[in-house]
């Protein structure tokens, strides 16, 4: 069965923690898609706007969950939610027999 795994949550409320602490798994996704880490890639980075910068990198990000779930690749990704298309992208798969798991985050982890 293929397999998404959504992780979801506020800014800040640790879902790149959570992902650096699951993505050793056997079964973890390999195609993983992080609004927070392409903002930071070359083309990105040269935009001199950050708002416009993040904008960009969530619609790209975006295109990326939609190609791989046309191509029925496992997919992991964080999303805060903020746009619909997050969450019908994560029911959609579902529907459409993946193994969704959905990993949603109300405060924050501690780092000790």
């Amino acid at each position: 069965m293929k397999r998404l795994v959504v992780l979801a949550g506020p800014n800040g409320s640790g879902k790149s923690t959570l992902f650096h602490l699951v993505k050793l798994a056997p079964d973890f996704p390999e195609t993983y898609i992080n609004p927070d880490e392409i903002v930071r890639l070359e083309d990105f980075a040269a935009i001199p706007v950050e708002a416009e910068r993040y904008h960009l990198a969530m619609d790209y990000a975006e295109e990326l969950r939609n190609q791989a779930l046309k191509q029925s690749e496992p997919l992991a990704f964080e999303t805060v939610l903020s746009k619909p298309a997050c969450k019908m992208q994560s029911d959609k798969a579902t529907l459409s027999s993946w193994c969704s798991l959905r990993h949603v985050i109300r405060r924050s982890i501690s780092h000790a």
